[in-house]
């Protein structure tokens, strides 16, 4: 089993989890695909995410993340790191899950690859940052690129993520907000697939989390 950790720096979960509702958790910011907890350690002390075939499930105490196995044991080891306002997205094979953490309203967002069984995964943040930013080498805006997850791909060995400038008054006039989509290989740690704003938002925007609204607000639908 694979985890994807992704990473924006203040407590999003005040933004986002104001009213948390009974099942105790909302959409993710990045993608409305993902699951975002929102009452650990005030309504409940625990809170469990099964997978879809509902044999597994990461299991969340405080500010940690252990799994589940299909026997019913939980794992002694800590998984990730929890923070309030993380987003979790089950691969629908069950054997992954992205983990999109934020670590502030505006960024940095990172992506972290986690495996269960102590695997080496590819840095996906800086494989993304590094195509998004190609064209724009001396722009830290750019460089700096805010990483997100939106969906998994492919039967599970794919994810699509976007990079995206971030929305502060620093890049007000780096094209803040602006997002494009890049389908990484998992297995291969490379991109397969990139896709401009526009393209981006014909294909997924019903999927799209508030941050990426927000940019498309920003910079427009009928940008490039």
């Amino acid at each position: 089993m694979i985890v994807i950790v992704v990473g924006l720096l203040t407590t999003p979960c005040a933004l986002t989890c104001q009213r948390c509702p009974d099942r105790g958790w909302t959409a993710g910011r990045w993608s409305k695909l993902a699951v975002m907890p929102c009452d650990i350690g005030t309504l409940s002390p625990t809170f469990a995410l099964e997978a879809p075939n509902k044999r597994v499930a990461l299991i969340i105490r405080q500010d940690k993340i252990f799994f589940r196995d299909d026997t019913g044991n939980i794992s002694s080891r800590e998984m990730l790191a929890y923070r309030p306002g993380d987003e979790l997205l089950w691969a629908p094979d069950s054997k992954a899950v992205i983990l999109s953490y934020c670590l502030g309203a505006a960024g940095p967002c990172k992506s972290v690859v986690s495996s269960t069984g102590g695997r080496d995964e590819p840095s996906v943040t800086e494989i993304v940052q590094e195509r998004f930013a190609s064209g724009h080498r001396d722009d830290s805006c750019f460089a700096g690129a805010n990483v997100g997850a939106l969906k998994w791909a492919h039967d599970s060995t794919e994810a699509v993520f976007v990079a995206q400038v971030e929305l502060s008054p620093e890049c007000a006039t780096h094209h803040q907000g602006y997002f494009e989509t890049f389908t990484v290989s998992l297995g291969e740690s490379r991109i397969v697939a990139q896709s401009g704003m526009r393209a981006s938002i014909n294909k997924w925007k019903s999927i799209m989390g508030s941050s990426l609204l927000d940019g498309i607000r920003v910079v427009g639908e009928d940008t490039k």
